[in-house]
């Protein structure tokens, strides 16, 4: 039994026992009784096996449920008597409580019963109970005491599976909650990794940038002069002035590329890894990812100093690599080593 709809199917089945135990019955069910809802979950069947109704009854409904708690609370069988107009009156109560809906389907026949004998008999979860037109003898109540035992252990069983259901249910969600942890604190550190390279960056950036500024400004000024000159009719000057104008926009060119290349970089860290290897200059990388974790680690520490001295071999050449998984670990190599000489 995994859910309650599963009971209610084996309900059926357990009653097929009172069958071959020859147990005359019009009705019967089972009872699970839950102390921390103060209600009884009632599975009724029929003789043939269908459904009569499930129920949803408080302790203090009325006189039977309430008797039929206590009398299972000492461990007692429990017998009383309805006439028609009694099973009429708890009918009408499970009308208005929402837990009948079908007068014909309840009674499992056209009329209610003349006269029904309600016996119910413990067990650890609750209560069997059988109803007939007459009264059960001792040594049949005696037969159903061994049937309840034996669906006390199944119930059991149902009971153990419901706890391990919950418990798994529990660790699914105590996983999933650890793994989007887990995101969470990988996310924040390549988005500190990235705060770190990008404080690296903009000091980088820097210098190419102003060099390009400082180049653009003395251009302007060349022209100025040129096309004073050119007013002049001087035209030897004035080609003089374009080829310094010239250099001024092949060095504005140089460390506008160089700048490019920075940001290149950045992007290239900052994105996930595409996993094609491709052709890279190992020199130009690890140089490039050394100053961005020098001047990272600046931004974040001042008082940081460090003498940047490189001897790259010029015979490597270009290698086949991940680039972008290289630079991280060249970044978090040379970082690792600042952060040991601080």
């Amino acid at each position: 039994m995994r859910s309650t709809e599963d009971l209610e199917q084996i309900t059926p089945l357990v009653w097929n026992e009172l069958k071959a135990l020859d147990i005359p019955f019009i009705r019967c069910g089972v009872f699970i009784i839950d102390e921390s809802s103060k209600t009884v979950q009632a599975f009724l069947s029929a003789p043939d096996g269908h459904s009569l109704g499930v129920m949803k009854i408080p302790f203090d409904a009325e006189k039977v449920t309430a008797a039929t708690v206590a009398h299972w609370k000492k461990n007692e069988v429990y017998r009383t008597h309805w006439d028609k107009s009694q099973f009429l009156e708890f009918m009408q109560l499970m009308k208005d409580l929402g837990q009948v809906s079908n007068e014909k389907e309840y009674q499992g026949a056209e009329q209610p019963p003349e006269s029904l004998h309600l016996h119910f008999v413990p067990f650890t979860q609750g209560m069997l109970y059988v109803g007939n037109v007459g009264p059960l003898e001792d040594e049949q109540i005696e037969l159903i005491q061994t049937l309840a035992d034996a669906f006390a252990i199944a119930y059991a069983r149902y009971e153990d599976f419901v706890k391990l259901e919950k418990a798994k249910e529990q660790v699914e969600n105590t996983l999933e909650e650890l793994q989007a942890t887990q995101n969470q604190l990988v996310q924040s550190e390549k988005m500190a990794s990235l705060g770190e390279l990008t404080a690296g960056i903009a000091h980088e950036i820097q210098n190419p940038l102003n060099f390009v500024n400082n180049f653009s400004e003395v251009s302007v000024e060349l022209l100025e002069e040129m096309l004073e000159e050119m007013s002049k009719g001087d035209l030897e000057e004035a080609k003089a002035l374009m080829e310094d104008i010239k250099q001024n926009l092949d060095k504005i060119n140089h460390h506008g590329k160089r700048a490019d290349g920075i940001v290149k970089g950045m992007l290239q860290h900052s994105r996930a890894s595409s996993g094609e290897k491709e052709l890279t200059d190992l020199n130009v990388l690890a140089d490039e990812y050394l100053r961005l974790a020098y001047h990272g680690l600046r931004a974040k520490d001042k008082t940081f100093n460090a003498t940047l001295e490189t001897h790259f071999d010029e015979s490597i050449g270009k290698v086949n690599v991940l680039a972008q998984d290289m630079g991280r670990v060249i970044l978090n190599l040379i970082t690792n080593a600042f952060y040991v000489v601080q």
